[in-house]
């Protein structure tokens, strides 16, 4: 018997906020990512950034869904947990190193 696992991916609502219509899964992919905890978004990261580092465009994308994602897990309506905090100040360290 195969076990699924299933879960859902929150909506990115950068499209109603801005217009802006994003054209990677850099939301996706970290969504899932977050599943896995901090290794998870660290290897996300790691793979995304080796591979579009050099690409203005995505790197702009990936640029806003960390951002977008530290607010996320800073969200002021979820209880602040260790685990959110560890969360939010790892994608702000990750969006700084893009930001760099």
């Amino acid at each position: 018997m195969v076990q699924q696992i299933k879960f859902t991916i929150p909506a990115w609502p950068v499209e109603q906020m801005t217009g802006y219509k994003p054209f990677t899964t850099f939301w996706q992919d970290f969504s899932i990512a977050d599943r896995f905890g901090v290794n998870g978004i660290k290897s996300t990261f790691t793979r995304a950034f080796r591979e579009w580092k050099d690409n203005y465009k995505y790197l702009t994308e990936l640029s806003m869904v960390l951002n977008h994602k530290i607010g996320y897990f800073y969200d002021q309506n979820k209880p602040m947990d260790a685990r959110c905090n560890r969360i939010a100040a790892l994608y702000s360290a990750l969006w700084e190193q893009v930001n760099d």
